[in-house]
């Protein structure tokens, strides 16, 4: 067998190795590095999951901060303080001032006062023209999840968000004046910690959603809206149909690719109120499907917690806490809407068949919906 040149020593030791030597050196490093780079990922993950828990830990903090001091927690539509100079500002808008984001806050509040946004947040930017400044081209760092900053614009168009509030447990649009959750529509009623009947414990405010890639659309269950035919009220419409959207291999079936205009991908606008950008329902399970009645996802959406995560989602209760909920949580009446509820176990909970928006009994999707209600009377535990 051939070796690599080797130098005689004295009492017949030599320098170097054969080449079967170093093969094995080589496999060995390989073997070692195979082991190892899993080990760093998963490190680098868990990292960014802490980090993660700790900005959605902020933004309840910062929740409560503006309870203090007003009386009222944000609302997912039509903030109390906005609405008359335009309904689609998002929780995020009025927490600003409670997470350090002042300046910004201020420079918001004067373009809504003097008639400047229209169009600003909503319209020209999301096509590239920077003629206007607008101040949502401006990243928030404590408004992205780590694990989903590779999917925030890089250009000087409107930035998303990886955090949403929560809407309650039943399908509603986002400007139905129904809300079970803490956040409301500020136009009807706002909620303060006497309006959490089940306990801050109990309840969940906030939690995460990933932003959709920038390249047309994803096609990932965690990333991806998908189409889907919805019922007329959109209420009506059974959760088991966005669920069996559910394709193989972590794919949806029928993926939304995003307009030429990249306004409505999910979590694009983190000032923007709409379903598809900063509310989640609690009705499918975590890191199940998304998805839409319109091609566009600027209605009739049902918005699903998910995350880069291994396993679930991070999710913020009442009290301040957060808690890492899986995705395999119970849930269950997928296949029903709830005057479908209503009539199969013969009570009346105020759902008509033309408005099961109405309903005001017990969270009946499980223990991820029992989570959403501020009053349903039940007490989950994760």
């Amino acid at each position: 067998m051939k070796k690599f040149a080797s130098i005689k020593m004295g009492g017949g030791g030599r320098l170097g190795f054969t080449l079967v030597e170093l093969l094995v050196v080589i496999a060995i490093i390989g073997i070692l590095i195979g082991l190892l780079l899993p080990a760093v990922q998963a490190a680098r993950e868990a990292a960014r999951r802490m980090e993660c828990t700790n900005k959605l830990k902020q933004l309840a903090l910062g929740c409560h901060v503006m309870v203090d001091a007003k009386n009222y927690f944000p609302n997912a539509v039509n903030q109390k303080d906005f609405y008359q100079y335009g309904g689609y500002s998002s929780y995020l808008l009025p927490l600003l001032p409670f997470i350090e984001q002042n300046a910004l806050y201020d420079t918001i509040y004067t373009m809504y006062t003097t008639g400047m946004v229209e169009g600003v947040y909503r319209g020209n930017l999301d096509t590239g023209d920077t003629s206007a400044y607008s101040p949502y081209i401006v990243t928030v760092s404590a408004f992205v999840c780590p694990s989903d900053n590779n999917n925030v614009k890089k250009d000087l168009t409107i930035k998303g968000t990886s955090y949403r509030c929560c809407r309650g447990d039943i399908i509603v649009d986002d400007w139905y004046n129904e809300s079970r959750g803490v956040f409301t529509n500020g136009a009807i009623e706002t909620v303060n910690f006497g309006g959490i009947k089940d306990g801050t414990s109990n309840t969940m405010m906030l939690s995460e959603m990933v932003i959709e890639p920038e390249v047309r659309g994803g096609t990932k269950i965690t990333e991806a809206v998908s189409l889907i035919t919805v019922d007329d009220p959109f209420s009506k419409t059974k959760p088991i149909t966005c669920m069996n959207e559910r394709g193989p291999n972590g794919m949806v079936r029928h993926m939304i690719a995003n307009p030429s205009w990249p306004g409505w991908k999910r979590g694009g606008r983190w000032g923007d109120s709409r379903h598809i950008h900063t509310q989640f329902l609690a009705v499918l399970p975590p890191n199940a499907p998304s998805c839409s009645g319109t091609s566009y996802k600027n209605s009739t959406v049902i918005p699903t917690a998910s995350s880069n995560h291994s396993g679930g989602v991070n999710a913020a209760m009442a009290d301040g806490s957060v808690r890492f909920v899986s995705d395999t949580i119970n849930t269950k009446n997928l296949d029903m809407n709830p005057y479908d509820y209503q009539v199969s176990v013969g009570r009346s909970y105020g759902a008509v068949e033309s408005e099961p928006q109405h309903y005001s009994g017990p969270a009946f999707y499980g223990v991820w919906a029992e989570l959403a209600t501020r009053s349903g009377s039940e007490t989950p535990s994760l």
